[in-house]
């Protein structure tokens, strides 16, 4: 499992602990979408001790938020400028223009040095982003989307990048790093020839709608190109090392959803509760 997913992973746990309660209501103006607030209790008798105790962790709250945010566009800079490089990198290699560089000629060459250093680029400060959107102070919301809609984002965003770890593991590390240890068609591989480009790509637009921020969005849809890039450069690579078995597969599978293996589980089940909902009748006696 490389670096990126552990760290994906583990902000998608979080991501769901956090938008499953309700973000609290600010008391300063400004701030309707919840981050830091100060509510005073019952009682307004204050102390001195109270009150300096309150600024004490008011202060380094405030100048974290304000640092946190003003990261965000630095951090979409870094990352939207190293998705347009692999996407034009990654163009190029799709129309025969250049040297290949997505599948790699191999690890350690310069194409692969490159290819995931802009790669973990792009990605890492988009889930940098998230985190500061989501844990972080509030911010201006770019649909002004509803706390419901953000949770049920947060929720799908979870199940997705949760599937992108089970076809990292099903294809095996070689095999993710361009290594050729034989075709994968079993398991989630028989729904979709990329399970790990048709779950991420659910996930970093689940993930946008819950952290609801335009530096995330304009970053998504880079990565969304750069995944569909990746899946349609491979399949020239993979059908010269695997040939007639690889046409097979793609034959029957598809290369992002399978519908009509969707459909047909959906009507096996529903054929299945329907026949155990059915009473059983009694044969009657001779």
């Amino acid at each position: 499992m490389t670096g990126e997913t552990t760290l994906a992973l583990c902000f998608a746990v979080l991501l769901a602990g956090k938008t499953a309660h309700t973000f609290p209501g600010s008391t300063l103006k400004g701030l309707p979408h919840g981050g830091f607030s100060h509510t005073p209790p019952p009682s307004h008798k204050f102390q001195t001790s109270q009150l300096t105790s309150i600024h004490r962790g008011a202060i380094p709250r405030a100048i974290d938020a304000y640092l946190g945010l003003r990261m965000i566009p630095y951090l979409a800079f870094a990352g939207l400028s190293a998705a347009f490089v692999l996407i034009i990198l990654l163009g190029g290699t799709y129309l025969g223009f250049g040297r290949r560089i997505w599948p790699a000629p191999g690890p350690g060459t310069w194409q692969s040095r490159l290819f995931w250093l802009l790669f973990r680029v792009s990605n890492v400060t988009a889930l940098a982003i998230s985190s500061l959107t989501v844990f972080g102070p509030a911010h201006e919301p770019a649909l002004d989307l509803s706390q419901a809609a953000r949770i049920v984002a947060a929720c799908i965003a979870t199940i997705f990048i949760c599937l992108y770890a089970l076809a990292l593991v099903t294809l095996g590390r070689p095999n993710t790093y361009c290594g050729h240890e034989g075709l994968i068609r079993s398991g989630i591989y028989e729904w979709t020839r990329n399970p790990q480009y048709a779950t991420i790509i659910p996930f970093y637009a689940a993930l946008a709608v819950a952290a609801d921020t335009p530096w995330l969005y304009a970053l998504t849809a880079a990565l969304i190109v750069i995944y569909v890039l990746m899946a349609l450069n491979e399949e020239p690579w993979l059908r010269t090392r695997y040939g007639t078995d690889y046409d097979a597969y793609c034959h029957d599978v598809s290369r992002f959803f399978t519908a009509g293996r969707v459909t047909s589980a959906v009507r096996r089940g529903m054929a299945q509760l329907s026949a155990a909902s059915r009473p059983t009748r009694l044969s009657e006696p001779p």
